[in-house]
């Protein structure tokens, strides 16, 4: 979905330079700039991508934020707990994915270690952008 294109380039121009929005650069071109922050493959797949990141927002102003909840009513991820640290591993000295601290991962020994955010929560975006950069 582009929020400024072709129709409204034209319309600051005042004539019709462009006649569709992959003149100015299709999700190739965008994606790699930081100007669309997820593409996908389809409009189905769009569409589950904006609920998806809608669901992380209040449904209303000032409204608590929503959390994941087990069927008992209890906090699926507890707000207070230890972010995994792969430095603190067996081989502090080794390269790791600085995207563990946030998502969490599965440890040498096969046991899961929760990251800065709740389990399967992040979602990553302008990844095809800033490459040592992490958004989400």
């Amino acid at each position: 979905i582009l929020l400024t294109g072709e129709a409204a380039l034209n319309k600051v121009l005042g004539k019709a330079v462009y006649t569709s929005n992959y003149q100015l650069g299709g999700t190739q071109i965008m994606y790699a700039n930081g100007v669309t922050h997820k593409t996908v493959d389809n409009d189905l797949k769009g569409v589950q991508a904006i609920l998806n990141w809608l669901s992380y927002v209040p449904a209303k102003k000032g409204a608590p934020l929503p959390m994941l909840l087990t069927p008992s009513r209890k906090l699926l991820d507890p707000l207070e707990r230890t972010v995994y640290d792969p430095r603190r591993g067996p081989n502090p000295e080794s390269t790791y994915d600085p995207r563990i601290l946030l998502t969490g991962a599965v440890d040498a020994i096969g046991k899961w270690r929760g990251g800065l955010f709740d389990d399967s929560s992040f979602e990553e975006t302008l990844s095809g952008w800033g490459m040592s950069t992490i958004c989400g």
